[in-house]
């Protein structure tokens, strides 16, 4: 009961109360404040995450948003705005001038040879003080600065920005870092999208009593947190693939964009605090949350994750987790915001967690499906045999309801060769109905349909729900 009762204070523990970090719509009013003497700069709008999360007490859930898509490495990023004196005396355009051009005086000459930024961070507790390096780009009034390992959690500290030789300094900002569960204790649950991209594969005919064939085929991959692996050489050779869009085929980096990239649909994020196992007790936060706020027990858990290749040369990532169908009258659903102005605990629970900018969101389903055997004809109509699973045969995509909902088709008549499309509602699924849609090919010759069947989870025979869905994922 202790433990329950931690975690609902740590659940209360982080209201936003910090200004948004919204830096594409967010305009500073020059004349909001009076400029103190020798302040040159105005910092605001502080954000600080670490893989992917805010380690910031009182986070707001635009800051949570901009964590997702920083580098990993755990950092403050600040908003500054310039003295219109500073402007005029020193024509000094941006933040990254103010850290890198010389002070010269009215002749020109110089007066102050700049020698770069540093943020001064000063420790409440003990009144020390160390440096952190400053990065602003080019033109940019924003700067990020790395926080070193060892700099204290739970301890207040007075960040000011500094110009190193004219000692010119900005306004100073307070900031606390926390570890990632007591910034991400807020009742919503962090959201992440989750991209399809797709390699390239050569044909490649391991029976010699066919003639040669020359044939390009599809494999999908999967990212959310994490960026897709470069493959090495001997890799690409090895197996006559590549996942990036440019030419040529042997050139791979991390700048080259994977093939047809594109977001797929939202999951629940991996790295959000509440879905780990805090106390190791085989449970996730998440779930020991709701039970407190229901005073029920969910034996068989609530959520699960998915796991997938990020690239053709890795181990299986997590993605994202999402909610287990609710099954109810021989039917599986998803959540709808009715039901979580209903009367039902559970509903009602999840309906405080299930938000997006304050929203509730409904959730809908999400299916696994595997792509029907390659039809690979060549010339004198010959048929060549599906590529085996080590050359990467098998395809497995994951898609949510409203990608397929409108195409979706089962096949009936005598001899199960006529297509009968399903109800958009799903309402003429039966259990174990078999269930089929197409997706157009954009790397195989002639742009061929691709039929895939939707399967339980994990390519189970056996399943609970009742149209093979394998969970519910946010409907934003």
């Amino acid at each position: 009961m202790n433990r329950i009762i931690h975690l609902i204070l740590l659940a209360l523990l982080a209201t936003s109360c910090m200004s948004t970090r919204d830096r594409k719509f967010e305009e500073i009013d020059p004349n909001a404040e009076t400029w103190q003497e020798d302040i040159d700069v105005k910092l605001s709008n502080l954000c600080a995450c670490q893989d992917g999360l805010p380690i910031q007490l009182d986070t707001s859930e635009t800051c949570q948003r901009f964590c997702s898509t920083v580098k990993p490495e755990a950092a403050v990023y600040l908003d500054a705005q310039l003295n219109q004196e500073v402007l005029a005396t020193f024509g000094i355009t941006s933040l990254y001038e103010w850290c890198t051009k010389d002070r010269t005086d009215e002749f020109g000459d110089v007066t102050s040879a700049n020698s770069g930024c540093v943020i001064r961070a000063k420790d409440s507790l003990s009144g020390q003080t160390q440096e952190l390096k400053v990065e602003v780009a080019v033109g940019s009034n924003q700067l990020v600065a790395n926080l070193p390992e060892g700099f204290r959690n739970n301890v207040n500290y007075q960040l000011i920005l500094v110009e190193n030789s004219s000692e010119s300094i900005s306004t100073s900002i307070q900031f606390m870092k926390v570890d990632a569960f007591t910034a991400g204790s807020s009742e919503a649950i962090g959201v992440i999208g989750v991209k399809r991209y797709q390699c390239n594969v050569a044909y490649i005919n391991e029976d010699q009593s066919l003639p040669p064939i020359s044939y390009q085929y599809e494999k999908n991959f999967y990212i959310s947190a994490t960026n897709p692996e470069i493959l090495p050489l001997s890799f690409i050779q090895q197996f006559s693939i590549f996942c990036h869009a440019r030419y040529p085929a042997f050139l791979d980096s991390p700048g080259e964009a994977r093939i047809g990239i594109q977001e797929e649909f939202p999951m629940f994020h991996p790295n959000d605090p509440k879905f780990w196992d805090l106390d190791k007790d085989g449970r996730l936060a998440i779930e020991e949350l709701l039970e407190a706020k229901t005073d029920e027990t969910f034996e068989e858990g609530l959520f699960s994750s998915i796991t997938y290749q990020t690239s053709p040369s890795s181990t299986a990532k997590t993605m994202g987790f999402m909610l287990h169908p609710i099954i109810e009258q021989n039917a599986s659903r998803c959540p709808k915001i009715s039901d979580y102005n209903s009367s039902d605990t559970l509903y009602q629970a999840l309906g405080e967690v299930f938000k997006f900018n304050n929203q509730q969101f409904e959730l809908e389903p999400l299916y696994e499906a595997k792509r029907l055997p390659l039809n690979i004809i060549g010339a004198g109509n010959i048929a060549y045999p599906e590529p085996t699973t080590e050359r990467f045969g098998e395809d497995i995509i994951y898609v949510r309801k409203s990608q397929i909902d409108t195409q979706w088709y089962t096949y009936a008549g005598p001899d199960l060769t006529t297509e009968v499309q399903l109800n958009q509602d799903g309402s003429n699924i039966a259990p174990g109905t078999d269930v089929f849609f197409k997706i157009r090919s954009n790397i195989a010759a002639g742009n061929p349909f691709r039929t895939y069947k939707i399967r339980h989870a994990g390519g189970s025979d056996q399943g609970i729900t009742h149209d093979k869905r394998i969970g519910c994922i946010p409907s934003i």
